[in-house]
């Protein structure tokens, strides 16, 4: 009787992303106009661990309530060797208006709503193939508590639970090579 013994992997999982830290300070707020700047480390997380290259993604941070687009990014193109790599980047709110709501929401509540979105592309190497695959990345309510400095000009915030899961979609293309 022959027993074999071998390491199923699962080749075809989607990435996963979370978002580990935020922080937010939001400065020179007149008549409805804010500037702020945004910084996020986000983890990806490769269950294949194997080679991932990532394309350029593009990044929208939105209001919750409607998905409006306050301020967004491109990440530059990148790869992923290893089971787990922290990504940084920032974003900037440059003197964008802001709703009633969302001024209330800072102001009296402390706390601010959004959602983070991503999409691009990423190819993983198969051995006579290689898998080019669409991603697309939802980060629901991100909640980000706000501390009202003593000029109360400038307010800095960070996020209220840590990591946040996001949402992956991953459709794949096979291609010869």
């Amino acid at each position: 009787m022959f027993v074999f013994v071998g390491r199923i992997n699962n080749r075809n999982s989607v990435p996963e992303f979370e978002v580990d830290s935020l922080s937010m300070k939001v400065y020179n707020n007149t008549e409805k106009l804010a500037t702020a700047d945004l910084n996020f480390t986000v983890t990806l997380k490769n269950k294949d661990e194997g080679l991932l290259y990532f394309d350029q993604m593009q990044v929208s941070l939105e209001y919750h309530q409607n998905d409006e687009i306050i301020s967004s990014t491109t990440l530059d193109a990148f790869l992923q060797y290893d089971k787990q790599r922290q990504i940084q980047f920032g974003m900037l709110i440059n003197a964008q208006y802001l709703r009633n709501e969302t001024m209330n929401s800072i102001y009296r509540e402390n706390v601010l709503r959004f959602g983070l979105q991503a999409q691009g592309h990423y190819v993983r190497p198969r051995d006579h193939y290689f898998d080019k695959c669409e991603i697309k990345l939802v980060c629901d309510d991100i909640g980000v508590g706000f501390l009202p400095e003593k000029n109360n000009s400038t307010i800095t915030g960070s996020l209220i639970v840590s990591p946040i899961p996001c949402k992956c979609k991953s459709e794949c293309n096979k291609k010869r090579y």
